[in-house]
């Protein structure tokens, strides 16, 4: 009998725990999707992790839809997203999802400096290392999220591109791709380094370097965080009979005109709150690089490139934030063409260093930032603007502290440039100011290792 009542006991212990479970768990009956004039549904539909019909407990429900509305938000389409759960009864609800789409057709005026950041053109000031053209591009063609546009560039460098990218090819909208091609025409080119800044050589009657340029690429969709990406494209370098005399390897083995096949595989991971400008989760990316497959006779180009890239973004509290990334590439190749030799400064670079030009055959970056939220996002209207997509918009600024550190491997100009295999370091203090359209500023104050200071003003998120 003992053991009957063992048993019975067990059953009903088993029973009220299910019972509490089920009485926790809420089911989403009906989604609906309110003011996206122009995307689909299945767009929407295809970005958010519920669906109808399915069941979770409470708190996993609340991850989910905040989940949701940080996929709809890095989709780029839309300024403002809310998702409400509406109580239809005891245990069901309906989602209501709420968009303010953005414009997405843009006819948008370039102006753009020639040196690799602003702090750099900043020195010399010269209007004629400006671009000047336009962008014409629509963001979300036929409401499916695919881009279409062409790029037309005059000034310091004349520079013609089409391109098209569609997010979802197959029905299951998990296959998606673009295709593009342009021609670049450059008077002046950086041909070499030296006292770690650029050597720059102008052609007076013509161009210095001419580069044709075409590809495509497919990426498979594990989930929206989860990405696979092959991509193919085609370079043609030329560069004029001066130049080619001026300068020493620049495109290897004694040529002045190389063309190539390229093959690049990328895998990332990317659970960030928001992709411009993140505070919470963590990114992951690997790119795999294959310059010349030996197709072309005079190809006898053969250089691989290996970069990975690690992020992470922790919230200590609502107002207190701690970043850091961690990225390096290694470059392989004898007799490296300069052409391929890309360093620290370009798009990568140790904060306090800007001014700096490091090209070399690998180099590994670390950055920490630690923030302050100064002013939450807010939400204002415009005045005298009645268009919505316009009229709305936010802001937020926070303060934060930074400390970075790199090193750049160079077997082959290391003479002539001081900062080459050497640790580099910088830190410093800095504003950031974030608002609508993923617009980012930053002011900072940076002190590097040769004890300079210096002020300097970036458009991208820090790390």
């Amino acid at each position: 009998m003992a053991i009957f009542r063992m048993i019975l006991y067990l059953l009903l212990f088993t029973h009220a725990t299910v019972c509490a479970q089920q009485r926790d768990v809420t089911t989403v009956l009906k989604i609906h999707v309110v003011g996206n004039q122009v995307t689909k549904k299945a767009v929407i539909f295809n970005e958010i992790t519920l669906e109808e019909g399915q069941s979770l407990p409470q708190e996993e429900l609340a991850e989910e839809i905040t989940a949701s509305r940080n996929n709809l938000l890095n989709t780029s389409l839309f300024n403002f997203v809310t998702i409400t759960p509406v109580n239809v009864s005891e245990h069901h609800i309906d989602l209501v999802i709420e968009v303010q789409e953005r414009w997405y057709l843009w006819p948008t005026p370039l102006i753009s400096a020639a040196d690799p950041n602003a702090n750099l053109w900043w020195e010399t000031r010269s209007l004629s290392r400006l671009n000047y053209g336009a962008i014409v591009n629509h963001q979300n063609l036929r409401g499916m999220r695919e881009n279409l546009g062409a790029l037309i560039q005059f000034g310091y460098s004349k520079q013609f591109e089409l391109f098209y990218n569609a997010p979802y090819l197959s029905l299951k909208r998990k296959i998606g791709g673009g295709v593009s091609g342009g021609y670049l025409q450059n008077y002046e080119m950086v041909y070499a380094t030296a006292n770690n800044e650029r050597l720059f050589f102008f052609e007076e009657d013509g161009n210095s370097r001419q580069i044709a340029y075409a590809g495509g690429y497919l990426e498979k969709r594990i989930t929206s965080r989860h990405i696979h990406r092959v991509e193919t494209s085609f370079s043609h370098i030329y560069i004029s009979d001066s130049a080619f005399r001026f300068t020493d390897n620049y495109l290897g083995n004694n040529l002045n005109s190389v063309q190539f096949f390229s093959i690049n595989y990328t895998f990332r991971l990317d659970y960030r709150d928001n992709i411009h400008y993140p505070l919470q989760g963590s990114f992951l990316k690997l790119i795999l690089q294959q310059h010349g497959i030996g197709i072309f006779k005079n190809e006898n180009l053969n250089v691989q490139h290996v970069l990975a890239e690690g992020k992470y973004f922790h919230p200590f509290s609502d107002k207190f934030y701690w970043a850091g990334m961690l990225k390096g590439k290694v470059t392989t190749f004898n007799n490296l063409p300069y052409f391929f030799q890309q360093g620290l400064g370009y798009d990568d670079f140790v904060r306090g260093y800007e001014y700096y030009i490091l090209d070399g055959q690998a180099f590994a970056l670390a950055k920490t930032n630690f923030k302050y939220r100064i002013v939450a996002a807010r939400q204002k209207n415009l005045p005298l603007i009645e268009n919505g997509k316009f009229k709305r918009y936010f802001y937020a600024v926070y303060i934060n502290t930074f400390a970075d550190a790199g090193l750049v491997h160079n077997r082959i100009s290391q003479e002539v440039n001081s900062l080459s295999n050497r640790l580099l370091l910088g830190g410093g203090i800095g504003l950031d100011f974030v608002t609508y359209y993923d617009k980012v500023v930053r002011f900072e104050f940076a002190l590097n290792r040769l004890k300079e200071p210096g002020f300097y003003i970036h458009f991208t998120q820090p790390i």
